[in-house]
């Protein structure tokens, strides 16, 4: 199991990338460097990179995503684009 974009707590998100260069389905790798917190596909592949590395519980992913969703959507300094700087203000300011 893993976050879906069904799960996204939060409905605003676009729908496609920016750009088709943005997009890693196109690309064919992910976007790991910044995170844009208005499209659902980083989010989504953000939630399960973090899952994955903190070793989450499959029974837990729904609700410990969704926590992370809005931590990143309503409590990360919006100064932050980077998946290291935000992933470093989480481990520092947060408890998932």
């Amino acid at each position: 199991m893993s976050f879906k974009k069904s799960n996204l707590l939060f409905k605003d998100y676009k729908e496609t990338a920016v750009a088709d260069h943005d997009n890693p389905d196109i690309r064919n790798f992910p976007d790991d460097r910044l995170l844009n917190r208005t499209e659902a596909y980083e989010m989504v592949r953000y939630i399960n990179g973090y899952a994955k590395k903190e070793g989450w519980l499959e029974s837990s992913i729904v609700a410990k995503g969704q926590q992370l969703e809005s931590l990143i959507r309503t409590k990360v300094p919006g100064n932050l684009h980077s998946h290291k700087h935000i992933t470093e203000w989480l481990k520092k300011n947060a408890t998932i």
